[in-house]
């Protein structure tokens, strides 16, 4: 989405013209993401969105695969990255909640969810709960990939001086560094939502702006330190936060970094 939007901004400003673009094949996720962030479009299955002309008509959607029913929690979501990325065979529910800073309710219902989807066995020995995968690295991602969740709740076009010390390169930028991609002309940065106080900010409009000076702030709906792999955002929530992004070049270097990456 963060592309198109890109690509619909830099036509307006050049000659204020308006962008419809069309789609062979549109899911009803990518559908309603496209609708969410205003873009307007035009697909082969009769979905029609153009909000400037107030026209809405939604037709039939592609099929999605292997789409799960539920998606993860927050909680759920950082629960199943510790485990991941941990190269213990089992871990304490009482660590996890320790280590990500969750109370033991949430751990409890972290762990409840990723059962429930086959994901990981629980045991109680005592009066100490376990947990383990039943997959490991990039095969429990991909079995997990449909019920992965967007860390990024909003985005922020804001001056350069308001960044946060503790706001770290995130989005394209950061698959840029990561990466054979070119890294976007606005750097993105990324902090969790409760870091930082909103009201604070001067978040400018992103068709009005010039940019100059100005940086893209994700604010994300859990740390995203408690992951670093080399002082980077984890590659399994980066993927993730990219999710929405339909550009070829994008998901090819995700996929490149997931296989490539050491679990």
């Amino acid at each position: 989405v963060t592309q198109y939007e890109r690509q619909r901004e830099k036509i307006f400003e050049s000659d204020e013209m308006n962008v419809v673009y069309y789609f062979k094949n549109v899911t009803a996720t990518q559908q309603e993401a496209l609708i969410n962030n205003h873009i307007s479009f035009i697909s082969s299955k009769g979905n029609i969105f153009i909000p400037f002309v107030g026209l809405l008509f939604r037709g039939t959607a592609s099929a999605e695969k292997n789409v799960s029913s539920e998606k993860m929690m927050p909680a759920t979501q950082k629960v199943f990255l510790e485990l991941i990325y941990s190269n213990e065979e089992e871990i304490k529910c009482v660590e996890l909640g320790r280590k990500l800073r969750l109370s033991k309710m949430s751990v409890t219902r972290a762990c409840e969810q990723l059962k429930s989807t086959d994901l990981i066995e629980m045991e109680i020995r005592g009066r100490t709960g376990y947990v383990r995968t039943k997959y490991k690295g990039l095969e429990l991602y991909e079995k997990a990939r449909d019920m992965l969740i967007n860390p990024v709740q909003e985005t922020l076009l804001i001056p350069e001086e308001e960044l946060a010390p503790t706001a770290v390169i995130a989005g394209e930028t950061l698959l840029g560094k990561l990466t054979m991609l070119n890294p976007p002309a606005v750097k993105e940065y990324a902090i969790y939502k409760g870091d930082i106080k909103k009201a604070e900010l001067h978040p400018q409009e992103v068709r009005w702006s010039k940019k100059s000076g100005m940086v893209y702030l994700q604010l994300w709906k859990y740390e995203p330190e408690l992951f670093f792999k080399k002082g980077d955002i984890d590659p399994v929530s980066l993927a993730c936060s990219l999710s929405e992004i339909y550009d070829e070049r994008v998901e090819g270097e995700v996929e490149d970094l997931l296989g490539s990456f050491e679990w």
